[in-house]
């Protein structure tokens, strides 16, 4: 029932999307370095909520935590163009960071959360590689995690778009010696079947394995 619904959102988002705008800038786990185009906003269905706005040179950024938790508000910034005059520069650099307040069930005073990253963004025709360290806290813990990635733009004619093959892996170290206490590996698919709707199918990790059909991300720009 679950899978019917999700499937069913998927197929109504993409009847009602038509307006061209960027991809969202996360890919699986994963920041990318790249931003919201300018007054355009990128929503995740999927994992409420997640919002992503074109704004003040760079994007800001509503939602949750990637270890979840409480919900923060941040801003991310491309600091170094794709294109330098006639010359297309492969390797882009953005950072970012997030701030929330957790307010105590039982209340009395609230702690802060906060989110600090960087991503390492690497494109040679085809292939993308991408590094993503990241730092967060929720208040009661924190996590120093690494994300590095690997996506390949298939050659496809049967679904239409664009599909890339992703491969990441997630370090989980222990700050601050940085040393890898966990490292969990997945492998999916993107999918962008129009300009302004992109689906991330996480059909394995090493955690639980193999999973069909493994919905992940939905996202949809206006």
């Amino acid at each position: 029932m679950k899978t019917t619904a999700r499937l069913f959102m998927l197929a109504s988002v993409m009847l009602l999307a038509s307006r061209a705008v960027a991809e969202p800038s996360i890919v699986m786990s994963q920041e990318i370095a790249d931003v919201a185009a300018t007054n355009s906003v990128n929503i995740e269905l999927m994992n409420w909520p997640d919002v992503r706005f074109g704004a003040l040179d760079g994007e800001v950024k509503i939602g949750n935590l990637a270890h979840g938790g409480p919900d923060v508000a941040g801003f991310k910034k491309v600091f170094s163009q794709k294109r330098k005059g006639n010359q297309r520069n492969p390797l882009t650099i953005a950072g970012y960071g997030g701030l929330g307040i957790v307010t105590p069930a039982g209340g009395g005073a609230g702690t802060t959360a906060f989110t600090v990253g960087a991503a390492f963004t690497y494109e040679d025709g085809q292939m993308t590689l991408n590094a993503n360290p990241v730092i967060e806290d929720d208040g009661t813990n924190s996590w120093t995690d690494a994300y590095l990635g690997a996506f390949y733009k298939l050659n496809n004619r049967k679904l239409g778009g664009k599909v890339l093959a992703v491969a990441e892996v997630e370090l989980q170290l222990s700050a601050p010696v940085g040393v890898v206490t966990e490292n969990i590996t997945r492998l999916g698919l993107r999918w962008v079947p129009t300009r302004n709707v992109a689906v991330d199918l996480n059909l394995y990790d090493s955690t639980s394995g193999l999973q069909v059909p493994g919905l992940f991300r939905l996202n949809i720009g206006f």
